[in-house]
């Protein structure tokens, strides 16, 4: 479950998001980065929405009472049309008038509406984006030498560590990753979100990541957001390898080097939106019957003009970046994707024209504070010999 503060911070935001994505559409930036006069303009709008909200609330319930105090007016005059062939007074003492079974009906089903879109609204805010889910995945690749038959890798992605995601909780993906006793950890970007501030606390925490072999990361378009140049700092000064535009090889030896004849390439590249990914810098000069993993952020990355015409051989990209979309609704699927293609590379195994891609659902959140259908995930992949 989200912490208190975590909780109160996102709920903050949903009821400010109006505001955010009408600004965020007037400046053409990202309505998560609301600042300076954007921000005024985001408030706003939130005042013009929920005061204009309020006012047609109001009428529409000041309607319908005036529709009840004249239906209650015609009763009082049929029964003091009753009352004229009596000795009975023709003054009546007010009395409520009971709800009709349309009324009540009605009521009924408001409340009942109400209640399933408020429970799931909790569940989708509070619960879902707590709920850190463990995948296992074999990928059989080509090539891959004896000696490192049955590897095992667990992708860590899109943390996001920020105002809607707790320090602890940053921890707690560690204690679990941890426990999983890895051979290699794989960090696919977005570390923080929103704030510079909390980048030192995550690469402080994620430090503690603990891996047989070793570990090798990206960074994401976050990441760059919220300042890169710091970032990369802070993975060098805690003593975690970032492999953007580079690569390792993993030795028949199970032991990370920058280059060999024989193993296993490790391979990263910048992330696609604010950097710019050299595939030729991280896949040239190998050998041909070398298999090779790709690390990179965003996974539109597989569909890059500029990587199929390099025509490198890559057993997998490993991406994040989607987050699953956040949120699935049965039957349509995923409403909105930071993808250019749709709901293509939204979460899972997918086959892109050059190679297959598997993209990781992520620990965090990011545009909206809310999971729903999408549970965050640690993925745990085994390689075998294809």
């Amino acid at each position: 479950m989200q912490s208190p503060l975590a909780a109160c911070n996102a709920l903050g935001y949903v009821l400010g998001f109006p505001g955010s994505a009408v600004s965020g559409l007037i400046y053409q930036r990202a309505c998560e980065h609301v600042i300076g006069l954007q921000w005024w303009i985001a408030l706003g709008c939130n005042f013009v929405l929920y005061a204009s909200g309020l006012c047609v609330v109001s009428k529409f319930r000041g309607g319908d009472e005036g529709l009840r105090t004249e239906d209650s007016g015609l009763r009082g005059e049929r029964a003091g049309l009753a009352f004229t062939s009596s000795t009975q007074s023709p003054i009546l003492s007010p009395q409520a008038s009971p709800l009709s079974r349309r009324q009540f009906f009605r009521r009924g089903a408001d409340l009942a509406a109400g209640g399933v879109l408020g429970s799931g609204f909790g569940y989708s805010l509070l619960l879902e984006p707590g709920q850190i889910r463990i995948t296992r995945r074999t990928f059989p690749i080509r090539d891959l030498p004896p000696e490192l038959e049955g590897l095992r890798l667990a992708q860590v992605s899109d943390v996001h560590h920020g105002p809607w995601l707790s320090l602890e909780r940053v921890r707690e993906v560690v204690r679990r990753t941890n426990a999983l006793e890895p051979d290699v950890i794989l960090l696919t970007g977005d570390y923080v979100y929103e704030s510079a501030g909390y980048i030192d606390p995550a690469i402080a925490a994620l430090s503690e990541l603990k891996a047989k072999i070793g570990i090798v990361g990206v960074l994401g378009n976050h990441d760059w957001w919220d300042r890169g140049r710091p970032m990369k700092s802070a993975f060098a000064r805690y003593g975690l390898p970032l492999i953007d535009n580079a690569r390792v090889i993993l030795t028949r030896g199970r032991s990370l080097v920058p280059e060999a004849a024989e193993g296993l390439c490790l391979a990263g590249v910048g992330d696609l939106w604010e950097d710019i990914p050299n595939y030729d810098a991280a896949l040239t000069g190998l050998p041909a019957n070398m298999p090779r993993l790709l690390l990179a952020h965003n996974p539109d990355c597989a569909e890059d003009p500029k990587f199929l015409a390099g025509h490198h051989r890559v057993d997998l990209m490993i991406s994040g970046h989607t987050h699953g979309g956040q949120v699935r609704i049965p039957g349509i699927g995923t409403p909105i994707l930071p993808s250019r293609y749709g709901q293509k590379y939204a979460s899972g195994l997918v086959q892109g024209p050059g190679c297959p891609v598997f993209i990781s659902r992520g620990i965090g959140l990011s545009g909206l504070p809310i999971r729903f259908g999408v549970p965050p995930e640690i993925v745990v992949m085994e390689l075998t010999k294809a």
